[in-house]
């Protein structure tokens, strides 16, 4: 009845407190015009735009997820829920699509960036500094990485 492209939409190279977007298209394929909500199972995580749609039959739509994250999020043991990909934590959530006839699921995932991917995107320009400055700036990405493994290792320990 309702086709979602894609099946999954991934986001790489997740930050704290930076906006990122995913579209996924909608497809009726009945015969019949169809007016859709859609809701995130993690609203504190994603907004949906728009969350209400009126789609005639055989027409699609884009829908934007928006991804915020405003705290870092906790490994799961359980399984769907949140995973390691390469060393950096991975989290899917589900979205509930719910009409008059019936209702339907998909996902949407992101991948935490890691630490050394993050230290790389504020990385300043070391051939403007001094040596002084640029020991300081290497010191920090030190600590900060040594900071992320032992969180990793901590939530890893449970």
């Amino acid at each position: 009845m309702l086709t979602i492209e894609p099946a999954e939409a991934v986001i790489h190279g997740v930050r704290l407190h930076v906006a990122y977007r995913a579209t996924v298209t909608l497809r009726n394929n009945s015969r019949n015009a169809l007016e859709l909500t859609i809701r995130a199972g993690s609203p504190e995580r994603w907004a949906v735009a728009p969350a209400t749609i009126f789609l005639e039959a055989g027409r699609t739509m884009r829908v934007d997820l928006r991804l915020k994250l405003a705290r870092e999020i906790r490994p799961k043991r359980q399984s769907g829920g949140s995973e390691t990909d390469g060393g950096a934590l991975r989290q899917r959530d589900v979205f509930h699509v719910k009409t008059e006839y019936f209702e339907q699921r998909f996902h949407a995932s992101f991948v935490m960036a890691t630490a050394e991917e993050v230290a790389a995107a504020v990385l300043p320009d070391l051939s403007l500094m001094s040596a002084e400055e640029h020991a300081s700036v290497l010191k920090i990405q030190s600590a900060a990485r040594g900071k992320a493994a032992r969180k990793r290792v901590a939530a890893m320990r449970g």
